[in-house]
């Protein structure tokens, strides 16, 4: 897990010694994702607070009050879906991804108040997942092994939405929602019996603490 983190603060630092005006900060929250299926199954979404990562944001000239820039992350996400049987989750797969979102921002800035959208292609990388069976209130679980040519470990999609930053002088707070909509499949859809389209979409809730260097 070291050498995941010690390439967010390589990635960061190349990117803060290029950028003219800038913002590094941390962010974490809540992510709730889900899988659609083709032929449909009855998945429901599965919810963590376990996504955390460094964020820069960096922006140009202003144009008619509107600023626009440009927002990288790498962070380490949790995602994954559950079947449902009645009331109860018979099976629930969750996966640990490093994300890296590359999104375009217009801001909008009144004082100490700044009103943004985020827009972009999100890409990740599958680093684990885990596979938990409930069977007469006894549930057990499974870290499984990628198979290759069945799991698609490589995900990437659209991601994006609106946030509000309130600056306190170099140090801003920022909250943001974001939608995921994934266009890479779980599964191979090549493999007999396998679904023919296994997408993820996502819905998050993000604060971070920002530090603007100039």
């Amino acid at each position: 897990m070291k050498r995941y983190f010690l390439f967010i603060v390589l990635l960061a630092a190349s990117i803060s010694m290029a950028s003219a005006q800038m913002e590094l900060g941390v962010r974490g929250g809540f992510l709730t994702t889900n899988r659609s299926f083709k032929p449909d199954r009855k998945s429901s979404s599965v919810g963590n607070a376990n996504n955390y990562g460094l964020v820069v944001t960096n922006w140009g000239e202003k144009f008619w009050g509107i600023q626009w820039g440009i927002q990288a992350e790498v962070a380490l996400a949790e995602r994954g879906y559950k079947y449902l049987q009645g009331d109860t989750a018979d099976y629930k797969l969750t996966q640990q991804m490093v994300e890296v979102p590359l999104m375009a921002q217009l801001h909008l800035t009144y004082r100490a108040v700044s009103l943004f959208l985020n827009a972009g292609p999100y890409f990740g990388y599958v680093l684990k997942q885990t596979e938990e069976l409930t069977r007469d209130g006894i549930t057990t679980s499974t870290d499984t092994k990628f198979l290759k040519g069945y799991d698609r470990r490589f995900q990437y999609g659209l991601t994006g939405g609106p946030g509000l930053n309130v600056h306190f002088g170099s140090i801003a707070l920022q909250a943001e929602v974001r939608y995921y909509m994934g266009f890479a499949h779980l599964y191979n859809p090549a493999v007999e019996g396998v679904p023919s389209a296994s997408k993820e979409t996502g819905l998050g809730m993000f604060v971070g603490l920002m530090y603007r260097f100039k």
